[in-house]
């Protein structure tokens, strides 16, 4: 029977794996799947605030169209179900990607904010997405 490999001394090499080579595989397969979990979760988080962005400015347009017809901005308790109902898509449901409800503020009678507290659910942090009316 001929040997596989020969090494340097003139012995047999060994046919088969060592626990090292093993171990180096296993972490390189680790850090590839740790990669394209991080990617995929970035790119799922713009998916999500690329949503709520284009919501928003859907919800921008009806508050406007509201406005130019009644003269003055949906009032904030009903401004979601029975006022823009008639400016938004069947089915539009004024929740964001993250499962909560668009806020909705009047500043004075002249202006409004639509926003989404973002992936946190906090308002006034870093990641919350406006849309003013």
């Amino acid at each position: 029977m001929t040997p596989l490999h020969a090494s340097a001394s003139g012995g047999s090499g060994r046919a088969g794996t060592t626990l090292l080579e093993l171990l180096t595989v296993i972490a390189i397969v680790m850090i590839t799947a740790g990669i394209v979990a991080a990617l995929f979760s970035n790119a799922q988080r713009r998916a999500r605030e690329s949503r709520a962005r284009t919501d928003l400015e859907l919800v921008k347009r009806a508050v406007i169209e509201y406005r130019l017809k009644y003269g003055s901005y949906p009032d904030a308790t009903n401004w979601c179900r029975s006022a823009l109902t008639n400016w938004t898509p069947e089915g539009f449901s004024f929740v964001d990607p993250w499962g909560r409800q668009y806020i909705y503020r009047l500043n004075g009678a002249e202006s409004c904010s639509i926003r989404s507290a973002g992936a946190d659910g906090k308002e006034g942090t870093e990641d919350d997405i406006i849309a003013g009316g």
